[in-house]
């Protein structure tokens, strides 16, 4: 047998035995059972083997990282979000959970009102319902408008917080009437024993709190400087907590347009 022979002799035994899955280790026994072979053939041998091992470990390489050639799942598309559109001064949108209801005033008011109690109501252009022991800041912004309210002697002590609504920079007051206080004049559309707080021009009444009352009044500060009041409001055996919790994802949900 000549060294040519030989030589394809050993490849294809090495060929059969990498597609039967025959371990490294075998082969390279196989290699060194023909040291003795000349020179030329062991070259051979080896360069067949080397080709052998590479498309073997390509083979295994597939079949560990792309167990199956399946097309990726086609994505879902999400559910299209309805926003309802709100006609005051400066118009906005907002998501109205399921079961709300409205009541607009056009350019003036909005109330978005849930069928449990809770509310929210958007109010343009607010003032503040000065009294001789809170007169009105001499500079009216969202910020003083807030810090006003939060001064005001028939509330609990608290403060104005820096928020956000709309992306627009506001200021929010969580407001409680002390529990001596009285209310007396009459509110909003009918509501007796109030304390008034902001006026509004275009509604017959004040806006403010009845006895026992509690709340949460954000000022918006528009880039025209104009002012947007948002009150979250609720019924009196609501805690504070509990009506924010339904009120706030409607407030989160404002979006104001350009006027």
């Amino acid at each position: 047998m000549t060294v040519d022979t030989r030589a394809r002799s050993a490849a294809a035994a090495l060929h059969h035995a990498a597609r039967t899955d025959l371990e490294v280790t075998t082969m390279l026994d196989k290699l060194h059972e023909r040291d003795a072979q000349p020179r030329t053939g062991r070259r051979l041998v080896a360069v067949a083997a080397a080709v052998v091992l590479v498309l073997g470990i390509g083979a295994l390489g597939w079949a560990t990282w792309h167990p199956h050639a399946s097309a990726p799942p086609a994505i879902q598309p999400s559910p299209s979000v309805v926003r309802t559109t709100f006609p005051l001064k400066t118009p906005f949108t907002a998501v109205l959970p399921d079961g709300w209801s409205q009541e607009v005033t056009p350019n003036v008011s909005a109330i978005i009102r849930s069928p449990d109690g809770p509310y929210v109501q958007v109010i343009m252009d607010p003032l503040p319902a000065a009294t001789a022991e809170s007169p009105a800041p001499k500079n009216l912004t969202a910020q003083s408008f807030a810090e006003w309210l939060a001064a005001r002697p028939e509330l609990v002590p608290t403060e104005a917080l820096r928020t956000t609504v709309s992306g627009l920079p506001a200021w929010s007051v969580d407001l409680r009437l002390r529990s001596e206080v009285e209310g007396k004049a009459t509110c909003d559309a009918d509501n007796t024993g109030c304390v008034p707080l902001v006026t509004v021009a275009g509604l017959t009444n004040p806006l403010g709190l009845v006895t026992g009352g509690h709340g949460r009044a954000i000022v918006v500060q528009l880039p025209n400087g104009h002012i947007v009041g948002v009150a979250a409001g609720g019924t009196l055996d609501q805690d504070l907590a509990a009506m924010l919790a339904v009120d706030q994802p409607v407030i989160d949900s404002i979006e104001f347009t350009a006027p």
